[in-house]
């Protein structure tokens, strides 16, 4: 293809195909000029060497199904975002005993949340321009790889009929609440750090965090936000008694398979009998949980005004996460791209609209820890939110437009886009992780 839009034909000269290393598309920098040419996988030229990538070329070439470029390494840093310039730093039904009980609570219309206390939104500190407190992010990682281990050895203890202190989860969440209340945006993203392990527990972790940060923004007090959190720890329980082949398949998963998956919230009400001293509200929660507000979800297909509000919160907070994360039949989203994602299903009814209004006012369009582009053409990394300046976050300058890491010393590393005229031109995958932009392939598939 030449920078006109037309096919290239040619093949590719006699190069040492060593000095060229595969990116993936979306990785491309918008407005770059290349220094060298770029081939597709097969080695026939793609764009020659003083082309500029424009969006619709991009267009082009994902309509012919290249997902993967040959970039010379010494324009990796020019075209992309290197990750060198970034800084150091099983039952065979869906019912029991316990969700016939809770089914007809739901028919008897008594899903209501009331504060009765303060919105704990308003104890939350905004750190404007600041950066993330080394110290505290350093305990952070250190008290979220601890409570990993201890949601691990809780579930398997249940799984085998052993009981679980419920105290030990509400302290949990109470140390996770103090944290956000200090850096809500320290603690999100060292959760998206460090959570890439797929285990169920590290998934728990990461729902109740991601499930309190909402309700603290949907100005819920601090014992309906600490409900949400223990809801989010405990949810997907049920999971550990699906068989391993189907549950840790890597594979798309026959529509047998998936009826087995839909099971697990029932499943886990029968664990949650083995803990002790929970919120009430928890077995009606985490039983509801993958219900969608269209009557599309399961276990039993309720409409929204028949989910509760605390279902609906970490319903979202799963869709986001499960965007994010890679399946089987696809690669995990861009931040941005899941984000985009979600507003278009919550025009569908998928999820619940005003909680993913919500989750935007939390993570920004752009979402904490993610990369960008620049209308300068320089690379940044969203840092903090801006109030609600959803679609200006703060962020981190990183490299300038051609590709030079930025000295700190020079001028500020950390911007306020809203006090400038600079706005994002582009979103980038998280450099060294594999991560595709929306399409309808997906919004499809997610809709399963």
């Amino acid at each position: 293809m030449s920078t006109s839009g037309q096919a290239a034909t040619l093949d590719a000269p006699k190069t040492n195909s060593a000095e060229r290393e595969s990116v993936a598309l979306e990785s491309l920098i918008v407005g770059r000029e290349l220094r060298s040419p770029i081939y597709d996988t097969f080695g026939r030229l793609l764009l020659a060497e003083g082309s500029r990538i424009t969006s619709e070329v991009k267009r082009r070439l994902r309509e012919h199904d290249i997902q993967e470029v040959m970039v010379h390494s010494e324009d990796l840093s020019h075209v992309t975002l290197a990750a060198s310039l970034l800084p150091d730093d099983v039952d065979d039904t869906l019912s029991n005993k316990f969700s016939n009980d809770l089914d007809k609570l739901i028919e008897s219309g008594g899903l209501f949340v009331r504060n009765d206390g303060e919105a704990i939104k308003e104890r939350m500190r905004q750190h404007g321009c600041r950066g993330y407190d080394e110290v505290q992010r350093a305990e952070l990682i250190e008290k979220h790889e601890e409570v990993s281990r201890e949601l691990d050895s809780m579930m398997q203890n249940a799984l085998h009929g052993g009981q679980v202190a419920g105290s030990k989860l509400a302290a949990t969440t109470g140390q996770y609440l103090t944290a956000m209340l200090g850096d809500a945006e320290n603690v999100l993203t060292v959760a998206s750090e460090v959570g890439h392990d797929p285990s169920l527990s590290e998934h728990c972790l990461q729902m109740s965090l991601l499930g309190m940060a909402i309700g603290v923004e949907m100005g819920l007090d601090e014992t309906n936000v600490r409900t949400i959190g223990i809801c989010g720890l405990v949810h997907d329980w049920g999971m550990i008694r699906v068989p391993e082949e189907i549950r840790l398949a890597e594979r798309i998963l026959t529509s047998d398979e998936l009826v087995a998956i839909k099971k697990h919230p029932v499943l886990a009400l029968e664990m949650l009998q083995k803990v002790s001293g929970i919120p009430k509200e928890v077995p009606i929660v985490c039983y509801q949980l993958h219900e969608r507000p269209n009557g599309k979800g399961y276990p039993r297909e309720r409409r929204k005004d028949q989910i509760h509000p605390f279902a609906r919160i970490l319903n979202v907070a799963d869709a986001y996460l499960a965007l994010t994360s890679p399946r089987p039949f696809r690669p995990a989203l861009m931040p941005y791209a899941a984000m985009e994602c979600l507003l278009t299903q919550s025009g569908q009814r998928q999820v619940d609209g005003d909680v993913v209004r919500h989750l935007l006012h939390i993570l920004s369009l752009f979402p904490l820890h993610s990369f960008v582009v620049l209308t300068d053409g320089s690379t940044a990394q969203v840092l903090r939110r801006d109030g609600n300046k959803y679609a200006t976050p703060i962020v981190r300058l990183i490299a300038d437009k051609d590709g030079n890491r930025l000295d700190k010393g020079n001028q500020p590393s950390v911007i306020k886009l809203g006090d400038t005229e600079l706005r994002v031109a582009q979103a980038l995958p998280t450099p060294g992780r594999k991560q595709v932009a929306m399409s309808q392939e997906i919004l499809n598939m997610s809709s399963r």
